[in-house]
């Protein structure tokens, strides 16, 4: 089922096109290609410190090249199978300050197996990678996709939708 869903998506792109240099997608994705680069990825939201956010959104909107020289963290939603944080950083350079929302695997063992077995982390890397920039719904922009196939885990970094909040 699962390879059937990932040929399928393969299929929505024109024969030989590449994900990220079709016309629907655009050709400046950083996350796509660091996700065929096989990135480590996080495994807990602590593990993001300035540096290593400078690295990961290096080519993104979010920092425009300059490092990161500050994170603050706060949890979001209710973290059914996946930990969910914003945090908010420093730029060098910038006074106002950015945000975005990290998901990283859950640290609770049932929550965590769940995903595991259900391929949540990688189906949601996937969608990201491939689906979000055609779906006419408004999703949060993705500034980085990572999954790493032999730990199950994953990182997404997304546009911040706040002030949004759960209904």
């Amino acid at each position: 089922m699962w390879l059937r869903m990932k040929l399928c998506i393969g299929s929505i792109l024109p024969d030989g096109a590449a994900p990220g240099a079709h016309p629907g997608i655009g050709a400046r994705q950083p996350w796509l290609v660091a996700f065929r680069a096989g990135v480590a990825v996080i495994q807990v939201v602590d593990e993001l410190d300035p540096s290593t956010l400078t690295a990961l959104l290096k080519d993104s909107e979010v920092t425009n090249g300059a490092n990161v020289v500050s994170v603050e963290r706060r949890p979001v939603g209710t973290g059914q199978v996946a930990s969910c944080w914003e945090l908010t950083l420093g730029i060098e350079g910038r006074t106002e300050l950015a945000a975005v929302v990290a998901k990283v695997p859950s640290g609770d063992p049932v929550s965590l197996a769940t995903a595991t077995a259900q391929h949540l982390y990688e189906r949601e890397v996937s969608f990201y990678q491939l689906l979000a920039p055609l779906v006419v719904v408004r999703t949060p922009r993705c500034h980085h996709a990572s999954f790493d196939e032999a730990t199950g885990g994953f990182l997404l970094l997304l546009e911040s939708m706040a002030p949004s909040a759960e209904a």
